[in-house]
């Protein structure tokens, strides 16, 4: 199959391992820079990390027309299965569901931080 968008585009890839935790889904989503709509796999994975105390979702975007190809793909991974799934990096997105404090910072403290990790 070939991919809706090339990891190559956007450099370095991450692997990640963990377990599919529920039946996978396949919606329509608007994905690259034009916005196509394009069916996309979305998993959750749990028992992510050296604990297995993480979990993460992920999308993988399928070309136009191959709607019946995700579908397909959705089936096959059941939960339970353990997996490992390649991400591209420079695309991938946090969520942090619990945050101890959000601090305001002024605009020369984020100069300041922007430069000391140069």
């Amino acid at each position: 199959m070939t991919a809706a968008i090339d990891p190559a585009d956007y450099g370095a890839l991450l692997e990640m391992e963990g377990t599919v935790a529920e039946q996978p889904t396949v919606r329509y989503m608007p994905v690259g820079t034009s916005g196509d709509s394009l069916p996309v796999l979305c998993l959750k994975v749990n028992e992510v990390g050296p604990h297995r105390t993480r979990s993460f979702t992920c999308n993988q975007p399928f070309p136009a027309g191959k709607h019946a190809a995700a579908q397909a793909r959705a089936k096959q991974l059941k939960p339970g299965t353990r997996i490992k799934v390649q991400v591209v990096q420079q695309l991938m997105e946090c969520h942090f569901p619990v945050t101890a404090h959000i601090h305001a910072v002024s605009a020369t403290e984020s100069q300041e931080a922007k430069h000391a990790q140069v």
